[in-house]
């Protein structure tokens, strides 16, 4: 036998690894859920709703069955969604990609979840049950409350024209417009287009880069970035 054909036979076990180690790592349910605020501005009351897609990627620790250790990211798309009028309305941002579940000992305590699907009681013990559960619960399109608390992002815009004049709203906001509850439910697709009506300035490369004397002037900008408006790729 040649030293190549042996090489390949030594080699075949790692690379069968290899291939079940990518398999069992990601592995993936697209879900879709829709957003609802109810707010009020001027002493009106008024709901604002977007829709947003989600895949969740199940990261095993170790490749051989079963998967009982391990993680869940979460990967979002969609639009920002505007909530009032004027220069007072408040732009809630498309939800980070973030670590859905993880071990306890890499769990942040004091970081509460950016929008708890826990809620509906997910398995933070396995995490591939808990995947399995994420793919039954997007059948389940009763709105649950979500605490205000745990919005992402709110920005809001001195100039909406200017993405420079951005600036960070603490949570749950204090204002003009008054964040009053929230709601997930999860539902069917699409997801909510067509922001770039609103704020034409996302079709522009790096809109938040600008000059130093435009960055100077708008110190609030800094860690805004367009992917809190839009995420395209699902």
């Amino acid at each position: 036998m040649s030293r190549k054909k042996v090489a390949l036979l030594w080699s075949l076990p790692f690379l069968i690894f290899i291939a079940v180690w990518i398999t069992r790592g990601y592995q993936t349910s697209p879900v879709y859920f829709r957003l609802t605020i109810e707010a009020e501005q001027d002493g009106r009351a008024f709901t604002s709703s977007v829709l947003w897609g989600a895949k969740y990627f199940l990261n095993c620790e170790g490749p051989l069955p079963p998967c009982s250790r391990g993680w869940l990211d979460a990967k979002f798309a969609g639009e920002a969604l505007r909530v009032g009028t004027g220069a007072d309305a408040l732009w809630i941002t498309v939800s980070e990609n973030i670590k859905l579940w993880e071990p306890a000992r890499f769990r942040n305590p004091s970081r509460p979840p950016m929008l708890p699907v826990t809620a509906w009681g997910l398995d933070e013990v396995n995490p591939k049950a808990a995947i399995e559960q994420i793919s039954r619960i997007a059948h389940d399109q009763a709105p649950r409350p979500l605490d205000v608390r745990f919005l992402p992002k709110i920005i809001r815009f001195r100039d909406r024209q200017d993405p420079l004049s951005a600036e960070s709203v603490p949570v749950p906001p204090q204002g003009e417009v008054k964040i009053l509850d929230a709601s997930i439910s999860f539902t069917d697709g699409p997801i909510t287009s067509g922001i770039s009506t609103q704020l034409p300035w996302l079709d522009q490369p790096n809109p938040f880069s600008g000059s130093e004397s435009k960055a100077s002037r708008s110190s609030a900008a800094t860690g805004i970035q367009i992917t809190d408006f839009r995420r395209d790729e699902l």
